[in-house]
């Protein structure tokens, strides 16, 4: 289904609406530790559809001198190591989850926070116009990362929030058939090799 935007869109630059900061300062590799306060998200923490995966994060011990920033909902978060910059959008308050330096966490301007769908912002960034913006700014041969001013003069497009909340709708949906659908073709493919083995194992019997 494509959906129309409306004529009444503002440009603006990720900075004018939200801020951009690195994730929590780590001192070298973050260390799992079963007793940790805090649990680290780190780029493996995302999926390929843009989730966290909430079960998969080390518990880990703050070992820099910063406070860190707890996730809450309507945070974005962004992958800026390698070529995998996905978005990912928060949905609920976390007392206990931070980032990775790995990432950077987008959070809306207090002026902005009533007129802003993040969830809307995650599908923008996620979209071929950033993603292209990002490969053409990336830094580095062996070790990709973007530094904080590329994400922060990235260019988007603001519509009316209903607008927004429309499209921010829409990605939900998608993400959730693409799932659905990964689940049909998984389950397919281990049906496939099931048949395959059963083949084999008939004809060494015989």
């Amino acid at each position: 289904m494509t959906k129309q935007i409306s004529n009444k869109k503002q440009i603006y630059k990720l900075k004018d609406v939200a801020e951009i900061k690195a994730g929590y300062p780590f001192r070298g590799k973050i260390q799992e530790s079963p007793n940790g306060p805090a649990r680290a998200v780190q780029p493996k923490d995302i999926s390929e559809l843009g989730e966290l995966i909430e079960e998969d994060l080390i518990c880990t011990e703050l070992t820099g001198k910063r406070t860190a920033d707890w996730l809450k909902r309507g945070d974005v978060i962004l992958i800026n190591k390698g070529w995998r910059n996905t978005a990912t959008y928060i949905e609920q308050d976390y007392e206990d989850i931070t980032l990775a330096p790995t990432l950077f966490l987008i959070r809306p301007k207090k002026d902005w926070a009533s007129k802003l769908n993040m969830q809307f912002i995650a599908w923008q960034i996620n979209q071929t116009p950033i993603q292209n913006y990002f490969k053409r700014s990336a830094e580095g041969s062996l070790q990709v990362s973007l530094r904080r001013q590329i994400i922060e003069d990235a260019v988007i497009g603001i519509p009316p929030l209903e607008e927004q909340n429309t499209l921010a709708n829409i990605y939900e949906n998608s993400i959730q058939q693409q799932k659905v659908l990964a689940t049909m073709v998984r389950n397919i493919h281990n049906q496939m090799t099931v048949l395959a083995q059963n083949l084999v194992q008939t004809e060494e019997k015989q």
